[in-house]
């Protein structure tokens, strides 16, 4: 149980220090912990015999997406990252700190590179926002991958969300119940609007 926690931990200090590329606030103490941070480390992502979502259209176009995020973060190209992305973050808008930018792109492909389309078994989406999620049963976290879309359904790269499952509780990370998901009404599921920028 020990060992449990202490993977955790190690999860969420990490996600810290790579997930202010898509959060702004980024401290040069949290590059550094990324830099020195072992993959090998993290739990493995469940993976179902079969996606329960079936590669639904829509999921299928906001992978492809995510897909052309990682390549573009890869290779440092802001650019091309601005076009398949909500929103950049406060470091990466600042060309003062191109070098802390480019370690945030590094950190972000080398933590979600080996993600799988089929590890991402639900999907939950409307004419704003989509939620890719991976199964949780057998794992001690699970992960969400959030877009948002604009009028013509494209699709863009908001977030992606880390989420430790509650006690007697299955987390699914975002929530998607429609009477629950937007509670002030205003069209953005609130666990959504939760990643935007303030």
């Amino acid at each position: 149980m020990k060992n449990n926690i202490a993977i955790v931990a190690s999860i969420v200090i990490v996600f810290g220090a790579f997930s202010n590329f898509l959060f702004p606030n980024l401290h040069l103490t949290q590059v550094e912990a990324l830099k020195n941070f072992n993959l090998e480390k993290l739990p493995s992502i469940s993976v179902p015999p079969v996606s329960t979502r079936d590669f639904d259209p829509v999921a299928r176009e906001a992978w492809q997406i995510f897909q052309t995020y990682l390549q573009y973060a890869k290779v440092h190209n802001l650019e091309g990252l601005r076009s398949v992305s909500y929103q950049i973050s406060a470091t990466c808008n600042d060309p003062a700190k191109e070098k802390e930018c480019n370690e945030l792109m590094g950190g972000v492909y080398q933590f979600a590179k080996d993600f799988k389309e089929e590890y991402f078994t639900s999907t939950f989406y409307d004419d704003r926002q989509i939620v890719l999620i991976t199964d949780n049963k057998a794992s001690m976290v699970s992960v969400a991958l959030v877009f948002t879309r604009d009028m013509n359904g494209n699709s863009k790269v908001l977030g992606i969300k880390w989420c430790v499952p509650e006690k007697d509780n299955q987390n699914i990370c975002v929530e998607t119940d429609p009477t629950k998901r937007d509670l002030d009404n205003n069209g953005w599921w609130d666990d959504v609007e939760a990643l935007f920028y303030k």
